[in-house]
C-alpha cells in the first residue's frame, strides 16, 4: 500500500492518531472498528499505535468527539494526528534541527539505521541506535481489568518546558507500548516539583518521570516511585530507565494478582463427607469486587484513599462480618446480634449512671453545691444558705435522687465528711 499520502500536512485534519494498541492488532480490525465513522482511505498500524485516514475532516471530527473501547482485547485512546507520520506532534519549521537520537517508533517502513550516515528529516522521529533500539524486545505486559482505576494514570511524565515536548513524547509512546497507562504533565514554574509530585502521588499515579533539559542533553530521565516505599532514581539513562519501570511495574502487577489470588479461603482437605448445612457460605469464598480490591490495595501500599472510599470499604467489610457471623453462629446469629446490641445499651446506661454519681460526689466534697466561690463553707440545706433552693430543685430530681439512692448503699460516704 502507498502511504505517502498519509504523512501530507495537507491531510493531517483528517487523520487520527490511535494509542495503546495490543500486540498483534491487525489492518482489518482498525477498519472494522473505525469504518461508522466514515469512508477510510489508509491505514497504518505499529506497535503500540496507529494512524487512521479519512476521506474527510469531519469523519475524524466525529472519532474524536466520541467515546472508544477495545481493539483487540485492550482499551483505545484517540487523539489528534499531527504533522508526520508517528511523531504525532507540529510540523518542523524551516531551519529548525529535528531534535537527535530520539524517536517513537515512527514509521514501519523505514530500514534500521544502521549506516552511520545521517538520515534526511522527514517531519518523523527516526531510529536513532541511542535511543530506543533495546526497548522493541520488551514484551508488552498484561494488565488485570481490576487493576484499572477510571482516571488513574499509572506514570505522569512532568515536562518543565514545553520545548522538551518531543523528547517527553518519545518516552511516552515506549511506555504506552509497553501497556502502561501514561500522560504528560506541564506544571507552571512556580509550583514546586515536591509539591507536584505530592499531588500526583494522591491520584495513585504508581510512577512519575521528570524530563529537564539537561536529561533531553544527556538522554536520561528521573524515575520516582510513588507506591509503597517511595524512591528516586536521579538521571538514569532513558532505555535503563524505561526497562527498570518496565520490570518494576511487571513484578507489582505480578505481586498484586497473587495477593489477590491469596485472600481467597483454601478448601478444606478431607476425606470425610462435609455436613450439609442450609446456610450459604460460597459468597464468603469469592473474590472481593474488583473496586473494593483496588482499595485494598490502596491502603496496603499506605497510599492515600478518599472518605467516599472509606466508607465503601467500611461498609463492604460490615456486610462481610455479617455473613461471616452467620456461618459461624448459624441461626443463633440474630439472636447472638440483638444480645450484643442489648450488652452494648446497657453498659452505656451503667456508664451515664456512674458519670452522674461522680458528679454528685464531686459536689458534695466541695463547698458549694451550685459551684460558687469556695469562701462559702455553709452547709448547702442551711436555712441562710443562698443556693439552698437551687439545691432542693436539684434534688428533688428523679436521675439525681436514684444516683443519690446508689451512693448512700454503697461504701463511699464512708470517706466523705457530709453534715445534713
Amino acid at each position: 500500500m502507498d502511504l505517502s499520502f498519509i504523512r501530507d500536512p495537507a491531510t493531517v485534519r483528517s487523520r487520527v492518531y490511535v494509542g495503546a494498541l495490543a500486540e498483534g492488532t491487525t489492518r482489518k480490525e482498525m477498519e472494522d472498528y473505525f469504518q461508522k465513522y466514515g469512508s477510510i482511505v489508509g491505514v497504518v498500524v505499529n506497535r503500540g499505535f496507529g494512524f487512521i485516514q479519512f476521506e474527510s475532516e469531519e469523519c475524524a471530527a466525529a472519532v474524536l468527539q466520541d467515546k472508544h473501547g477495545m481493539i483487540h482485547g485492550k482499551k483505545i485512546f484517540v487523539k489528534p494526528a499531527q504533522t508526520g507520520i508517528g511523531s504525532n506532534r507540529p510540523a518542523a519549521q524551516n531551519n529548525v534541527p529535528k531534535p537527535t537520537g530520539v524517536w517513537d517508533a515512527a514509521d514501519p517502513s523505514q530500514p534500521p539505521p544502521m549506516a552511520p550516515a545521517p538520515i534526511p528529516w522527514t517531519g518523523a522521529y527516526l531510529r536513532k541506535p541511542d535511543f530506543g533500539a533495546g526497548l522493541m524486545n520488551i514484551p508488552p505486559i498484561s494488565y488485570p481489568s481490576w487493576m484499572v482505576v477510571p482516571g488513574r494514570n499509572d506514570c505522569e511524565i512532568i515536562v518543565v518546558s514545553k520545548a522538551l515536548t518531543a523528547y517527553a513524547e518519545a518516552i511516552e509512546s515506549h511506555l504506552k507500548r509497553l501497556g502502561l497507562l501514561v500522560d504528560l504533565l506541564y506544571p507552571n514554574d512556580d509550583v514546586p516539583i515536591g509539591k507536584v509530585l505530592g499531588n500526583i502521588s494522591s491520584r495513585g499515579c504508581l510512577y512519575a518521570v521528570l524530563v529537564t533539559p539537561q536529561n533531553e542533553e544527556h538522554r536520561s530521565i528521573t524515575v520516582n516511585i510513588l507506591y509503597g516505599q517511595p524512591a528516586e532514581h536521579r538521571n538514569m539513562p532513558v532505555e535503563d530507565a524505561i526497562k527498570f519501570i518496565a520490570e518494576n511495574f511487571r513484578e507489582k502487577v505480578k505481586r498484586d494478582t497473587i495477593a489477590s489470588q491469596a485472600a481467597l479461603p483454601t478448601p478444606i482437605a478431607t476425606t470425610q463427607a462435609l455436613p450439609i448445612t442450609p446456610i450459604a457460605t460460597h459468597t464468603l469464598k469469592d473474590k472481593h469486587p474488583d473496586h473494593i480490591q483496588s482499595l485494598l490495595v490502596l491502603l496496603a501500599e499506605n497510599r492515600m484513599v478518599t472518605v467516599l472510599q472509606y466508607d465503601k470499604i467500611i461498609k463492604y467489610l460490615n456486610e462481610r462480618r455479617e455473613m461471616q457471623l452467620k456461618v459461624e453462629l448459624g441461626d443463633e446469629a440474630g439472636t447472638a446480634t440483638a444480645i450484643l446490641e442489648e450488652q452494648a445499651q446497657h453498659q452505656k446506661k451503667q456508664q451515664q449512671e456512674l458519670d452522674l454519681q461522680q458528679k454528685i460526689l464531686s459536689i458534695l466534697n466541695g463547698p458549694s453545691i451550685t459551684g460558687s466561690s469556695a469562701t462559702n463553707t455553709k452547709p448547702p440545706l442551711a436555712p441562710d444558705n443562698p443556693n439552698r433552693e437551687n439545691t432542693i430543685r436539684l434534688l428533688q430530681d428523679p436521675k439525681v435522687q436514684k444516683a443519690l439512692d446508689t451512693v448512700l448503699k454503697s461504701t463511699l460516704l464512708q470517706s466523705l465528711d457530709v453534715s445534713f
